[in-house]
């Protein structure tokens, strides 16, 4: 009876190292070491992440839509250059410029591409295609809480009735893959979630960033800490 179960453990043992194998090379065999154009890039917040990082309605609208705006530009700007620079430089893909598929897919107002990785292998002559999608959210496991304060031993920070509402920001970062023939072969999502909860109130939005507590002099955290940990995500799971 213990030699069935040693063999039973052993098989089993074995069966997932086949299988992670098998995934490994998997990934290995489906994305070339090759050029591979961005055919859609987009920037998604959360309305409460909108707040927090201080962008006002036109700005947010502007990343919804693709609409020129200089904030929403320089946002999505230094997001594409994060993003391009950590593949090429730890990944063994070439992430050409933006503008790579200009007559290829449709670009925004904002000039970044909106196309999809059909119309991108139809029109194009890449081997290989990548869609990018950042998403600023809070995960599902985030509780959002808010209160009131009516007591004399209120922080003086904090005026009487504003609400106070601490949330956990995410950012996502996912990168899907297509062929020639515009199949996709390959998907990979990258994530960064802050441990601390941040407050949402008058005092504590800075722009473009977060901050931890009610006092002002603290620095936020920038958002693109948290992409640059998200990408350092997606990049373990990388085969290079």
């Amino acid at each position: 009876m213990q030699k069935m179960k040693e063999w039973s453990r052993f098989s089993w043992v074995l069966a997932m190292v086949l299988i992670v194998g098998f995934r490994s090379q998997t990934h290995a065999q489906t994305l070339q070491a090759t050029e591979t154009p961005v055919c859609g890039f987009m920037l998604m917040l959360e309305q409460d992440m909108s707040t927090l990082m201080e962008l006002d309605g036109k700005t947010t609208k502007a990343l919804a839509l693709q609409l020129k705006n200089p904030e929403a530009r320089k946002l999505m700007d230094e997001s594409f250059a994060i993003v391009q620079q950590m593949l090429n430089d730890s990944t063994n893909l070439i992430i050409p410029e933006v503008s790579a598929l200009k007559g290829a897919v449709k670009y925004s107002l904002m000039d970044y591409p909106i196309g999809t990785l059909k119309k991108a292998a139809k029109n194009a002559n890449y081997d290989q295609y990548v869609k990018v999608d950042i998403m600023v959210d809070r995960p599902q496991s985030t509780t959002t809480t808010s209160t009131f304060s009516d007591s004399d031993d209120t922080d003086d920070s904090i005026e009487i009735g504003e609400e106070r509402i601490r949330i956990r920001p995410q950012v996502r970062v996912i990168l899907k893959f297509a062929d020639a023939n515009g199949k996709v072969i390959d998907r990979y999502i990258g994530k960064y979630k802050h441990n601390e909860k941040f407050e949402i109130n008058g005092n504590t939005i800075g722009f473009q960033g977060f901050r931890l507590t009610t006092d002002i002099v603290a620095e936020p955290i920038p958002y693109h800490f948290f992409l640059t940990k998200a990408m350092e995500d997606l990049i373990r799971q990388y085969d290079k």
